[in-house]
């Protein structure tokens, strides 16, 4: 806390200064609360409190004032990275901390004519004040499950008015986030009819109720639809479309097909067939084309875009998917798998690798039915629209970790760990299935398939007490100290704590967390950096739209959601690189060692920079300084994971095969000899 000594703090009384209005820039507010948007600005009356001599505090309210403005139209109703929109919300509740210690907790705004309102203390001028909000889909239930937006904020008001600006960004969902696509259920239609003779066609369409619906008959090869297009609002989660086809003069078979589109602009195309024949023979038929049921996506953690669809038919064993997505000039026909079937649904995956969070795309799914009725859905993907920080990895994951003078790595759930046995750091536990390591100064920690977190080697600083060794999403370990992310993003840490380094347990919203020695730093889930300990940020507004972070003994790097990697502390040996770094190929993963630092692309390679001492940066140099990102030497490609110790580094193939280089006195790069290397070489132990 700044500015206020104690007798300021004690003359704080307890009166209602919070009034909060809701401008919703041109929009008309309906009963239900729709208050929420990405800026948010809090006009906070303050009483004077400076080291003169103290004024009376009124007791009379004040007020303070939110303007709120409103998503732009073109925003989706609903996006495939977040818990929900600013539709969906029906409470706020605000907390305001005094440094560390909360002040206001959990203040619940009521909601009446366009005014959220609350009671606070009174906040003084020249003192520092957090403030968190959140924003929940619930007006009962507030928890990780209902919450939608958050964001905090800093500040040090330095006049009786001022402005604070407060970021609540929308909390991304985990894992497959299942699109609210419209259905095209039957398409009833003439079998065949005569020259000139018209034939009325009828559409079911299944869609979210209070859905605008688009819709666009297409004649492929020849007739009339009345009405061709149009648009209506759905009433209830079913609705009939009719339009009266005109065939042509010419005799065949005509296909023709209808693009049905919702207001997020996800639509389905269904293609039919009518036959034109010269006798009257004409009958309805009902055709019950493919049904795209749901369509999600999952970004992996090694920057391929997941995608996966729920399909129902008559006779789902002759189906097929077409995938095709497109980014920029990238376009790739997806490799289809066809996952489990259950009656008449089945399930279709396609994987494309290289997504590039900060382009626009667009996906084309193509379902075949021997019939010839297809269905086709298109959507358009937005720039971040996904959430680019994800680290879970699969039950069969591959990876690598370092630490000051012994290595692990994990392939296909099996550990195995090479160097320095001191404090039994080599002998790990049996795990059913490892699925995640990560290596402190001297011991490790470890995630097995079902979510269980354990901690073998060092534990001079109680490092291995894990407060929560269940449901826990990722591990880390670093320095003397232990932490896990729980499944509902919160921490949960263990061991030296000497330099307030450590997340305090039960820390929210936390995304990606790496330790070091005395300091450590978090992804928030919205991109905010925060980080503890030495020369802490408070707060998370040391660096923004970060997807990881990695954290040495006196410097830290973040990845940005463009690919670009940004560095900030020590820089005495050219470990933070050259300012903001952009490479050939978009950074994916990062890993800091004491003084050096090392990345992996998205093209498969690795750079490294900082301290070239012990050959750490891998280019055949043993002295000096290597602020330049550069490629080691010995042609390592197809690289899945990169690790930094405290003097070595090694790299994880595709093939499995592990390399290493740096400082070797304990056997730490696990090529049977205890040689330090300038140049990668082939880890014989693992």
């Amino acid at each position: 806390m700044t500015g206020s000594p104690v007798p300021c703090q004690l003359a704080r009384q307890r009166i209602p200064v919070l009034s909060l209005k809701a401008i919703e820039s041109g929009m008309v507010m309906q009963q239900r609360p729709k208050p929420l948007a990405h800026l948010v600005i809090l006009l906070l009356l303050l009483a004077s409190c400076g080291d003169g001599p103290r004024e009376a505090i009124s007791t009379q309210p004040r007020s303070t004032t939110i303007q709120l403005q409103s998503p732009g139209a073109n925003s989706p109703q609903r996006s495939l990275r977040y818990k929900g929109t600013y539709n969906d919300v029906r409470a706020i509740q605000l907390q305001i901390y005094d440094n560390a210690s909360s002040l206001v907790d959990n203040l619940s705004l009521a909601y009446s004519a366009g005014i959220w309102s609350g009671t606070s203390l009174r906040l003084l001028q020249g003192d520092t004040y957090t403030f968190v909000g959140s924003a929940y889909s619930d007006n009962t239930t507030f928890d990780n499950t209902t919450k939608i937006f958050s964001g905090q904020t800093i500040t040090s008001p330095d006049n009786a008015t001022f402005v604070l600006n407060l970021r609540l960004r929308p909390i991304p969902v985990e894992g497959f986030a299942n699109l609210p696509i419209p259905r095209i259920v039957s398409i009833t239609r003439p079998t065949s009819i005569v020259p000139s003779e018209n034939g009325t066609v009828s559409v079911r369409i299944e869609a979210n109720s209070g859905d605008n619906i688009t819709y666009d008959f297409r004649m492929v090869n020849g007739g009339l639809f009345t009405p061709d297009n149009g648009s209506f609002s759905m009433l209830a989660s079913s609705s009939d479309l009719e339009s009266e086809f005109t065939a042509s003069y010419s005799i065949g078979n005509f296909t023709q097909s209808i693009l049905v589109e919702n207001q997020a602009r996800m639509g389905v195309e269904a293609v039919f067939s009518i036959l034109l024949q010269d006798q009257l023979a004409t009958e309805a038929q009902i055709v019950y084309s493919p049904v795209i049921l749901e369509v999600g996506a999952e970004l992996y953690d090694n920057g391929s875009l997941g995608w996966e669809a729920l399909v129902t038919d008559d006779n789902v064993s002759e189906l097929e998917a077409d995938w095709e997505f497109t980014q920029g000039s990238n376009t790739q026909q997806l490799v289809n798998t066809q996952g489990s079937t259950a009656g008449d649904n089945v399930t279709f995956n396609g994987i494309f690798s290289g997504y590039n969070p900060s382009e626009n795309g667009t996906l084309k799914l193509s379902i075949h039915s021997p019939s010839g009725d297809n269905t086709t859905l298109t959507y358009p993907v937005d720039a971040n629209e996904f959430s680019t920080y994800r680290i879970t990895q699969g039950a069969y994951a591959e990876q690598i970790t370092a630490g000051d003078n012994h290595t692990c790595a994990l392939k296909n759930g099996n550990l195995r760990c090479w160097g320095d046995n001191n404090s039994g750091r080599l002998a790990f536990p049996s795990l059913t299935r490892a699925t995640q390591v990560s290596a402190g100064a001297a011991h490790n920690c470890a995630l097995d398939n079902e979510s269980n977190a354990a901690c073998w080697g060092d534990n001079s600083s109680g490092q291995l007490a894990l407060p929560q060794t269940s449901n826990v999403r990722q591990v880390i370990a670093g320095g003397m100290s232990s932490c896990v992310l729980t499944t509902g993003y919160q921490s949960q840490c263990a061991g030296d704590n000497s330099s307030n380094q450590l997340p305090p347990n039960g820390t929210g919203q936390l995304a990606q967390l790496s330790i070091g020695n005395q300091h450590s730093c978090a992804v928030k889930l919205g991109g905010d950096v925060q980080c503890w300990g030495d020369n802490a940020t408070l707060t998370n507004t040391a660096v923004d739209n970060a997807t990881q972070v990695a954290v040495g003994s006196l410097h830290s790097c973040a990845i940005l959601q463009n690919g670009s990697v940004t560095c900030w502390g020590d820089n005495s040996t050219g470990q933070l690189g050259s300012s903001l770094m952009s490479f050939s190929s978009p950074a994916v993963q990062l890993s800091a060692g004491d003084q050096h630092t090392c990345a992996r692309l998205e093209s498969e390679t690795i750079r490294c920079w900082g301290d070239r001492s012990d050959g750490k940066i891998g280019n055949g140099t043993t002295s000096g300084i290597e602020s330049t990102p550069t490629l080691p030497g010995g042609g390592l490609s197809n690289l899945l994971f990169v690790a930094t110790g405290a003097h070595h580094s090694c790299g994880l193939t595709r093939g499995g095969t592990v390399f290493c280089w740096g400082q070797n006195a304990l056997g730490q790069l696990g090529d049977g000899t205890t040689d330090n290397r300038s140049l990668p070489v082939q880890a014989s132990d693992y």
